[in-house]
């Protein structure tokens, strides 16, 4: 049995509609007018729009105060749109943690996959593992895993190509930046 729900925005999963493509970090490599659009757009998305929960289960345990919601896992606001196999909303530490096939799509055409979405502390800290981005402009983002801690996002093992490249002998595209680390601040805007 299918469930639906429509929640006000102020209850749980609010954050993925506004913290994963800044966890993604592809913004800041796509040029400095994309990023002032995504951040215009992440500033204007209607806080108290409801969120649509659909799902197959959902239970609330009340006494962990634990709600989660698995099996082909939708949510919607403002036009963004969040799937995943499971979604855990912990009310006690306000933290959410979404698992299995995480996607994201943006009202601008950006898809952010991710195996494993982790946010807390009034979305100031998260962790993503697994991470790929599709831009519409044509850019592909990749990393390992992100972290999030304040205004700071540090990404592992992370590549970007700008295009749709030829791929050499590995499979990976020709032209890539790749980076063990990179590091960005979201104050200083770099």
């Amino acid at each position: 049995m299918m469930f639906r729900k429509r929640f006000p925005a102020v209850i749980f999963f609010l954050f993925l509609a506004t913290a994963l493509p800044t966890l993604a970090g592809a913004q800041l490599l796509t040029g400095f007018e994309q990023r002032k659009q995504m951040l215009t757009k992440a500033k204007n998305v209607d806080k108290n729009a409801p969120v649509d929960l659909s799902a197959d289960n959902l239970q609330h345990d009340e006494t962990g105060q634990v709600i989660t919601a698995t099996g082909h896992v939708e949510l919607a606001q403002s036009g963004r749109i969040v799937k995943a196999d499971q979604i855990i909303y912990d009310l006690r530490s306000d933290s959410v943690t979404a698992r299995g096939h995480v996607v994201l799509l943006e009202t601008n055409g950006d898809m952010h996959f991710a195996d494993e979405v982790k946010l807390s502390d009034e979305m100031k800290k998260g962790f993503v593992g697994g991470l790929q981005s599709y831009l519409t402009e044509g850019g592909h983002f990749v990393a390992r895993k992100g972290e999030k801690d304040g205004n700071t996002i540090v990404m592992s093992d992370a590549s970007y190509t700008p295009c749709e490249c030829d791929a050499d002998e590995e499979g990976d595209p020709s032209w890539q930046i790749k980076a063990d680390t990179v590091t960005y601040n979201q104050d200083e805007n770099r």
